[in-house]
């Protein structure tokens, strides 16, 4: 009954908000349509731009009311799914007690990850195959980067270049940033994040590299050739087996919530990668950096199919005892972020 109550509630504000814009939006009409009977037309209209924005040119154009109008609803959306998004987090950090502070480094805060922008008081922890080359093009600008230099085939890895400019900050750092900054996670399906490191490190491993040793060493274990790529099932065992035997994983499939210890963190935004775009560019707006910097789109499928679909196809490819064993290694990650999987309800019951 309480649950119900909320929820009419939550529709009712939310009639009363489209309400009070729609008013707005008729009284702004009003005053506009008297100014042009008073004043003659403006030939052109300038705008102060803040040093920042010069960085790099931006070109737009002004959105009508209507558009304006809208846009306020949408903004409502997005706050709507944000406090949604956080609240889902408290809740099962507290359900777990993954939001007390600890001896071990679960019930600590871990800094490893974080990169801060003092001057745009900006913090983000960095999640691998979560918009990370996204965010990582964003972060690289703000360092001062062009876009010319970030582009180039041939040059060092994203992070690295980062690195140069924010480096690994102290838990009292990260602390002091967090509380005088809008802090983000971008968070992703856990298994899209497995098929996605899968296909990019291990299918797309190139020769001699980490990945491609660890590729052989996955088909040397499982008596495979080692002239082909491992199975997706194959994969998943070793995953989970040298988890399990040495306590160390991938930063590219460890789980989201203990990499960079979320229920240890008050972030002000958790971006979805399900709304990557919107949320981006919500974030940049409310930032500041709208027009400062550019981005880049999400890597998508190179096949052209969405992730959710290559996602089922490599799910259908594990025996069910594998997949209810990997779907609890994401436990964590699937509640903290709201995020399920048919066949991985099990762990809630």
């Amino acid at each position: 009954m309480k649950l119900l109550s909320r929820f009419f509630f939550g529709l009712f504000l939310l009639l009363f908000l489209m309400l009070s814009t729609f008013l707005v939006y008729l009284t702004h009409l009003r005053n506009e349509d008297m100014k042009l009977r008073q004043e003659p037309p403006l030939v052109h209209r300038s705008t102060s731009t803040s040093p920042r924005a010069m960085q790099i040119i931006h070109q737009g154009q002004v959105s009508s009311d209507a558009e304006g109008t809208r846009g306020i609803l949408d903004q409502l959306t997005i706050e709507k799914d944000l406090l949604e998004r956080r609240e889902t987090k408290d809740n099962v950090c507290s359900k777990y007690g993954l939001d007390q502070r600890g001896t071990d480094q679960l019930h600590q805060v871990y800094p490893w990850e974080y990169l801060i922008s003092k001057e745009h008081s900006l913090v983000w922890c960095n999640v691998f195959k979560s918009g990370s080359s996204s965010w990582m093009y964003v972060f690289n600008q703000l360092a001062g980067h062009s876009t010319k230099f970030l582009n180039k085939k041939k040059q060092r890895p994203p992070m690295t270049i980062a690195r140069d400019f924010y480096p690994r900050p102290s838990k009292e750092e990260l602390i002091e940033a967090m509380n005088n900054s809008l802090s983000f996670i971008v968070a992703r399906h856990p298994l899209e994040r497995l098929v996605s490191g899968f296909r990019d490190k291990i299918l797309g491993a190139v020769k001699g590299t980490h990945h491609d040793k660890m590729g052989k060493a996955i088909n040397r274990k499982y008596g495979r050739s080692h002239t082909k790529k491992p199975s997706f099932s194959d994969f998943v065992t070793f995953v989970l087996a040298t988890f399990k035997e040495t306590g160390v994983i991938d930063m590219h499939w460890s789980p989201a919530f203990s990499f960079c210890n979320v229920c240890q963190m008050n972030f002000t935004m958790i971006v979805k990668f399900e709304t990557f775009e919107r949320d981006q560019a919500y974030l940049l707006q409310k930032a500041g950096l709208q027009g400062v910097v550019q981005t880049l789109k999400i890597n998508a499928a190179q096949d052209g199919q969405n992730s959710q679909t290559v996602m089922n196809k490599y799910m259908e490819q594990l025996p069910l005892e594998l997949l209810e064993e990997i779907c609890d290694f994401y436990k964590y990650d699937f509640q903290i972020f709201g995020y399920s999987y048919p066949k991985c309800d099990f762990f809630d019951k």
